[in-house]
């Protein structure tokens, strides 16, 4: 997970540990996903939370925030894909929109 966030942060993903699909995936929403972390700052640290049907789930600390994410892994061990769940409130749980009006694109409705 963190390979994959501060790579993308960077503008330089490493598709080689990636499926072709997800790599796919990336090269389209690479700009999008790239100004959101940019703005959320340095990635500072990783706490795994569980693991869910869809891969790994992880809250993900930066200097301006925590967003939670899933990632998942192949069956080869490459990364097969991954999801943005939203930003984390005080309580552990994920939150509606941020007040940040520039991450809202990225917020997730899910629970």
């Amino acid at each position: 997970m963190k390979r994959l966030l501060t790579s993308i942060a960077s503008g330089t993903p490493d598709y080689s540990i990636m499926t072709p699909q997800f790599a796919d995936v990336v090269r389209t929403q690479l700009p999008q996903v790239q100004g959101m972390l940019s703005r959320l700052g340095p990635l500072a640290s990783l706490r795994f939370r569980q693991k869910g049907d869809a891969g790994d789930v992880y809250d993900v600390v930066f200097a301006k925030g925590v967003w939670r994410f899933s990632v998942a892994l192949s069956g080869e061990g490459r990364l097969a894909g991954s999801a943005i769940l939203g930003p984390v409130t005080a309580s552990g749980d994920t939150a509606p929109p941020p007040p940040d009006p520039s991450l809202v694109p990225y917020a997730s409705s899910k629970d």
